[in-house]
């Protein structure tokens, strides 16, 4: 297979990993930032665009998930499959997932698969297992992207002002 698959984009290059689904191989680029990370000042606040980066961004692990209650709010909650695979939590937790077909390039004009994951705007990410992206981008040659987005009272808690409207998740 190589190299590690590598990206220009008007951020700046981004490194990749590539693995193996089924004996195919698919390349992954993971936990890329779409948005500043909403701490600080910025928590409550509309995201912010991220900044270019010089350096080329290893997308090679998986990011925290952002923060929940993970304590079975549902009865089936617990025994959902890959729910408990998270990668910890953390209020810095605006990426994406990209999974690609192998050979994919800019000129192969593939259908592009957008994925927000359910969970009724309080639990849930893209890092579990369900959601990853690798399986589906091999056998049906599509680009998956899949997001995380603010949950709970740090993406939708509103005090009707200007200051924290709400839907604040993305």
């Amino acid at each position: 297979m190589g190299a590690l698959p590598e990206v220009n984009t008007p951020l700046g290059k981004i490194e990749g990993v590539t693995s193996q689904i089924e004996g195919l191989p698919v390349k992954a680029f993971l936990g890329i930032p779409y948005a500043k990370p909403p701490v600080g000042s910025l928590r409550f606040l509309k995201p912010n665009p991220v900044e270019p980066w010089d350096n080329i961004f290893q997308a090679n692990k998986q990011p925290p998930a952002c923060m929940q209650y993970t304590e079975g709010p549902f009865p089936w909650y617990d025994d959902m499959p890959g729910y408990d695979t998270f990668y910890g939590t953390s209020e810095d937790c605006l990426y994406l997932n990209i999974y690609t077909p192998y050979f994919a390039n800019k000129r192969s004009k593939l259908a592009v698969l957008f994925w927000i994951h359910g969970g009724g705007f309080t639990l849930g990410s893209n890092v579990i297992d369900m959601y990853d992206g690798r399986t589906l981008s091999q056998r049906e040659n599509v680009i998956v992207v899949t997001i995380q987005y603010r949950l709970g009272l740090f993406g939708f808690l509103s005090s009707n002002t200007s200051d924290a409207p709400g839907n604040m998740g993305m």
